[in-house]
């Protein structure tokens, strides 16, 4: 995912990533669109068996904001 914030004097691009594989079958009840069939090895789970906390923490979205958001502290 990669999120922008332009403004008349500065042009910031954050890009993310979250690494993973498509899984067998859908599995989780959480999440939306390939959230079921989104497989992450190191959690040995689809990302919509995750948390809301868990899976805000590793994703490229997440990520991708939390970034950003560097920018402004």
């Amino acid at each position: 995912a990669a999120v922008a914030l332009f403004d008349e004097c500065r042009f910031i691009i954050v890009q993310e990533t979250l690494e993973g594989e498509i899984a067998v079958e859908s599995r989780g009840k959480h999440g939306f669109g390939f959230d079921p069939v989104f497989w992450i090895p190191g959690r040995n789970g689809t990302l919509a068996e995750l948390g809301e906390t868990e899976k805000n923490n590793i994703s490229h979205r997440g990520k991708a904001f939390r970034g950003l958001a560097r920018f402004f502290r």
